[in-house]
């Protein structure tokens, strides 16, 4: 699975430097952080998922894409 912070990042509780600054630049959203690591985490149940690639998530009233 590809996501927009690096793997170290995905599966702990805290951001490295590097995708810190993504964050703190506007890179990248706290939720782009939070679904790369729920479906991170949901790619050992569903096998699928780790062929995926996630870029940019948008959010719309109760709608996440």
């Amino acid at each position: 699975m590809k996501t927009p912070i690096c793997n170290v990042c995905v599966k702990s509780d805290v951001l490295c430097s590097s995708c810190q600054e993504k964050l703190d630049d506007g890179d990248v959203t706290e939720l782009d952080v939070e679904l790369s690591r729920l479906l991170h985490d949901l790619s050992s149940e569903y096998g699928s998922l780790k062929d995926s690639e996630i870029i940019k998530t948008y959010e719309n009233d109760d709608v996440i894409v």
